[in-house]
């Protein structure tokens, strides 16, 4: 091959050399079998929890997107190993497929912890006012946000400008000394 590489024709480029025709069989037929086997043991799970199930489902699909990987590939590489090169488009498109399987895979996996981040979020903020009603004389240091602490004390630090409940929704992150925490 003359020029510089193009990552998406590698395996088409190089289908030529028996050691990476080699390689290329045996990492196509282990993507396969694999994914495939995933994709089997994701349609069989079934989860209590719908927001796991719709992730677990989520996965199977990307499991199936890298299978179109294996599928487009295989014949532009066994093209080009014969030397033709006119399917490798195929094979820039099987790359598509498997970047598609990624985006999927990945929302299956943090889809379900993200929709459960904003729903906290989405709970405190609805909670914000009672949680100021009930402690308007909180000491400062232990208040979720800089307006859950209007009776502060003489002598306690200011208190941050933001909440910190976007941050860190238990605790504040900045405690207080230990002498503070005693009744005055």
């Amino acid at each position: 091959m003359k020029g510089p590489a193009d990552p998406l024709r590698f395996n088409t480029n190089f289908a030529d050399e028996p050691p990476v025709l080699l390689f290329l069989a045996v990492f196509l037929t282990t993507l396969v079998t694999g994914t495939f086997n995933a994709y089997r043991q994701g349609r069989r799970m079934r989860l209590d929890d719908a927001r796991l199930q719709d992730a677990v489902n989520a996965f199977g699909v990307a499991m199936l997107f890298f299978i179109g990987y294996a599928v487009c590939s295989a014949p532009a590489i066994a093209a080009a190993a014969l030397g033709s090169h006119a399917l490798d488009a195929v094979g820039v498109f099987g790359a598509t497929s498997g970047s598609l399987g990624a985006l999927t895979v990945s929302y299956g996996l943090s889809g379900a912890a993200m929709n459960a981040w904003w729903r906290e979020r989405r709970d405190l903020r609805a909670l914000q006012p009672l949680w100021d009603l009930v402690v308007a004389d909180v000491d400062g240091q232990l208040a979720f946000s800089a307006t859950s602490a209007r009776g502060g004390r003489a002598g306690q630090r200011p208190l941050p400008a933001a909440p910190t409940r976007h941050r860190d929704p238990r605790w504040n992150p900045s405690p207080a000394p230990v002498g503070a925490l005693r009744a005055h």
